[in-house]
């Protein structure tokens, strides 16, 4: 009876062991299940916008998919950009609908209109847009005390 409890112990602490092996080592590994590491604000500012934001020597999905990054983290501070009654999630899915068709225009939903750019030039704005109003927060953030009368600036 003892030799029973033994048995089913020792069966117990290996198949214990072997979960917990096996968790770890899927959990530690990235595998294609494991999600994509999310934008930062620091992320952000790393950015030099004119050379990844470039879609004629980048391509546009390459850029657009820039700009799918860094728009949620810049709706979810709420700091998107508007351009014309056209926020940056207009140009993302305008620019996303062209490159689907193979369009070499897209077809942006301004506040009055609808204005067409070409595939291009758009998912540059969309991009520069998504980074931008992150690097201008965190610059906002950083240096308001310098316009305080007599901190940094003179008037």
């Amino acid at each position: 009876m003892l030799e029973d409890k033994d048995n089913t112990m020792k069966k117990l602490y290996t198949l214990t062991l072997a979960a917990g092996l096996a968790f770890g080592l899927t959990a530690c590994t990235g595998g294609a299940s494991a999600p994509t590491k999310m934008a930062t604000v620091a992320d952000a500012v790393k950015i030099d916008v004119a050379k990844t934001c470039n879609a004629k020597v980048n391509g546009a999905q390459a850029v657009l998919d820039v700009a799918k990054k860094f728009n949620p983290l810049a709706i979810k501070k709420q700091v998107q950009f508007m351009r014309f009654g056209a926020k940056t999630s207009e140009y993302i899915r305008a620019t996303q609908e062209a490159i689907d068709k193979g369009s070499k225009t897209a077809s942006v939903k301004q506040k009055k209109k609808t204005v067409k750019f070409d595939t291009n030039y758009a998912a540059d704005r969309a991009c520069k847009f998504a980074v931008r109003a992150l690097q201008e927060h965190h610059e906002a953030q950083t240096t308001w005390h310098e316009a305080v009368p007599g901190d940094k600036f003179t008037y």
